[in-house]
């Protein structure tokens, strides 16, 4: 069966190729002789009878003859072009994708990342891969050329579709109309938990509908909204549904501009949620006053765990307010404030703090400019800490001075699992106490 579709597609496209040779070689000289025809022999005659005032009666039915032969030459002709030109850039895909889908029709997951697929190839991809599929749960739709509407194609059969659990709509370009449609569609889906809408060209309309959506849907758990353009509006929105929301439990806003206000908006959300256990605030220059707004949330949640707070601008003031946080939080486990501008009096607030919290399992501080200073007061807290298992300090100019303090405190140190020291300017003395300590702790970095 296979052959015979193959033999048959290769026999038009051949057929396809010959027309379009044909229509490149000839176009100039039928244009050229139907002008011919239209300003000569046509023109002429009815200019004739038109001269003398009167209209023969045969004359007219060969004159509207000859108009009505190249109406039917320009017919065929304007059809065989865009015959070719659709063919060049639909049947390529359309062959293609058939293929993908029949040998992943009864798989769990669907691959068709960087495959250039646009909104009519999604039309097909929803006809052929998903209205009748029963057993995919996960549909990988990334860094393709969808538009709004492809996501509607998507959209419709999301509505009766009962399988599928994970869609990555990344890099597209659905934008808040695209947006729209899948929302509309998640009212009334009751299987899909994960959407990633990373790079999708989505503003404050597009925010306010998925806001609606989280009102209502009762099954998303995931939603990542990183690397597009919400705003402060977006943030608001958002905000507002995640009061009622208790359902979903990660939640990526990096790269979204929403700055100081928005984290507001985000905190005042935090107090009063009880689902979410994730989130991603990273890169929107929330700067210290942001980062006072989230740690008075932080006081009072009881459900998050993971906070990443890199590329804020928050200074060693914000980590001030961080640390005095964690003095009371008894849930964070994973922390990540790199690229924070966070210098040796940050380090120092940071290690009070890990001298007495019990919960912090991972700390990400690379990117920052903690210096000899700061590795001496976190080598400090690690001599103390039973519970960090994961520290970052890559590209933080400590040198060989503060390997060697964090090397005396891994001495003494149980836990610490993972140590990254990338970037720090270490010598082969430094490296010589790295070395000394593997030989009484079990210690990577």
């Amino acid at each position: 069966m296979h052959a015979k579709i193959n033999q048959k597609h290769y026999e038009l496209e051949a057929e396809l190729n010959c027309y379009e040779q044909q229509i490149e070689t000839n176009q100039d000289q039928w244009k050229k002789s139907l002008e011919n025809r239209l300003t000569t022999k046509i023109g002429c005659k009815l200019e004739e009878q038109l001269q003398k005032y009167e209209v023969n009666g045969m004359e007219f039915k060969k004159a509207c003859h000859e108009l009505e032969h190249v109406r039917e030459l320009f017919y065929l002709f304007n059809t065989l072009e865009s015959i070719i030109s659709a063919a060049s850039l639909f049947h390529y895909h359309h062959y293609q994708l058939v293929q993908i889908i029949d040998n992943n029709k009864n798989n769990c997951e669907l691959n068709l990342r960087y495959k250039a697929l646009t909104d009519q190839d999604m039309k097909n991809m929803v006809a052929y891969g998903i209205q009748n599929n029963r057993t995919l749960t996960t549909l990988d739709l990334s860094h393709n050329q969808i538009g709004p509407t492809g996501a509607k194609y998507l959209s419709d059969a999301l509505r009766i579709n009962t399988t599928t659990i994970k869609v990555d709509l990344s890099e597209n370009q659905i934008g808040d109309e695209g947006v729209q449609h899948l929302s509309d569609a998640l009212r009334i889906n009751k299987v899909l938990t994960t959407l990633i809408l990373v790079w999708n060209d989505i503003r404050s309309e597009g925010a306010q509908h998925l806001g609606d959506l989280l009102r209502v849907n009762t099954t998303l758990t995931t939603l990542d909204l990183s690397h597009n353009e919400i705003g402060l509006q977006g943030t608001q929105n958002l905000s507002d549904a995640l009061r009622i929301n208790t359902t979903l439990t990660t939640l990526d806003l990096s790269s979204n501009q929403i700055g100081p206000q928005g984290v507001q908006y985000l905190s005042d959300a935090l107090q009063t949620n009880t689902a979410l256990t994730t989130l991603n605030i990273s890169w929107n220059e929330i700067g210290v006053q942001g980062t006072q707004h989230l740690s008075d949330a932080l006081r009072i949640t009881t459900t998050l765990t993971i906070l990443d707070l890199s590329g804020n601008q928050i200074g060693n003031q914000g980590i001030q307010y961080i640390s005095d946080t964690l003095r009371i939080n008894a849930i964070l486990t994973i922390l990540d404030l790199s690229h924070n501008q966070i210098q040796s009096q940050g380090a120092q607030y940071l290690s009070d703090v890990l001298r007495i919290n019990t919960t912090l399992i991972r700390l990400n501080l690379s990117w920052n400019r903690i210096g000899i200073q700061g590795a001496q007061y976190l080598s400090d807290a690690l001599r103390t800490n039973k519970t960090l298992t994961t520290l970052d300090l890559s590209h933080n100019q400590i040198g060989s001075q503060g390997t060697q303090y964090l090397c005396d405190a891994l001495r003494i140190n149980t836990t610490l699992a993972t140590l990254y020291l990338s970037d720090n300017q270490i010598g082969f003395q430094a490296v010589q106490y790295l070395s000394d300590v593997f030989r009484t702790n079990t210690v990577g970095y």
